[in-house]
């Protein structure tokens, strides 16, 4: 698995851009890869989701918000906080530790039509 490392926009321990490689899928089309375990968001959704270092990245645009020592339920509130328009919401959570787990989470998530 060797990927092309994207820097992340800011060097906080939180609310930065995607830490992530890049590589090609069996169908040779480019995957992002997350280069540490951690919480991130897709806002669009909106859906939360603990991701496994070196896991690709589900589709859509995802932002980490934290590390995995976090407890889950402290990320969604950091969430509420850091996106005052999900305060308050029920954003689902799920965790995407193999590569199974991101094709099944798409499979049930289709990526949404322009």
């Amino acid at each position: 698995m060797t990927g092309i490392t994207v820097g992340s926009m800011a060097p906080g321990r939180y609310a930065s851009y995607c830490m992530e490689g890049i590589e090609r899928d069996r169908r040779g089309e480019m995957r992002r890869l997350s280069l540490e375990t951690g919480y991130y968001l897709n806002p669009a959704m909106p859906q939360l989701a603990l991701i496994a270092k070196g896991i690709p990245l589900p589709a859509g645009q995802w932002l980490r918000v934290g590390d995995e020592s976090m407890a889950p339920w402290v990320a969604e509130a950091f969430v509420g906080e850091l996106f005052p328009a999900l305060s308050g919401r029920n954003i689902p959570f799920v965790a995407l530790l193999t590569d199974f787990d991101v094709e099944e989470f798409e499979r049930g998530h289709p990526p949404a039509a322009d």
